[in-house]
């Protein structure tokens, strides 16, 4: 009984290369058949090799492929703790910058009203600074149209006047006295003997003789 049965296989191929499978059967001293078999045996063989290979390369580019991914992932894992670190140091940093919003929000609060008043002083200072030239002018007005000015020596008897009066009035001040002396002397002029007193027209400022 035949153990290793054999069909028949044929093909249509180009008549240089059955010349060239004729030659090369020849040279192993083989029937053209018996060659053509053993080129089919021994592809299956090359194949098996092939395979072999072909699952030695792709377990390699397997572990390849894990070592890369592996290094990938720590990679990223770092990144990831950068990045979180990044996240939270931002976030403080807007915190102090709400923080500091808030602190100028407050003492731009405080001056406003600290401004306002300066403005209005400021105004105030515009207004007295033009009162004090406008009584400046005055002044420069009335001490040019005074008729005279006195002497060392008319000074010396007009402060003896003032101080003899003081005696009598120490609670009213020099230029009352010098004032009152002066609205005394007219009315006596003007009163002929009904003779008027200074007092009357100290107690103008409420001040008494003594």
């Amino acid at each position: 009984m035949n153990t290793n049965p054999r069909v028949t296989a044929s093909c249509r191929i180009p008549p240089q290369l059955k010349k060239a499978l004729e030659r090369d059967a020849q040279e192993l001293e083989l029937t053209t058949s018996h060659y053509l078999e053993q080129l089919i045996v021994s592809r299956h063989d090359d194949d098996s090799d092939i395979t072999s290979r072909d699952l030695e390369v792709l377990s390699n580019n397997v572990s390849q492929l894990k070592f890369d991914n592996q290094i990938l992932e720590n990679q990223l894992e770092e990144k990831d703790i950068v990045y979180v670190n990044d996240v939270a140091e931002l976030n403080q940093r807007i915190k102090s910058l709400k923080a500091e919003n808030e602190y100028l929000t407050h003492q731009n609060s405080l001056l406003r009203p600290l401004k306002e008043k300066v403005s209005d002083l400021n105004s105030d200072n515009a207004g007295l600074t033009q009162d004090i030239e406008d009584l400046s002018n005055k002044l420069d007005i009335l001490e040019n149209q005074f008729p005279f000015q006195l002497d060392a020596s008319d000074k010396e008897k007009l402060k003896t006047y003032l101080y003899e009066l003081s005696e009598y009035y120490p609670d009213a001040p020099m230029n009352l006295l010098l004032l009152g002396s002066l609205n005394t002397t007219i009315r006596t002029e003007k009163a002929h003997f009904n003779i008027p007193l200074i007092s009357k027209f100290l107690n103008q400022y409420q001040i008494s003789q003594s």
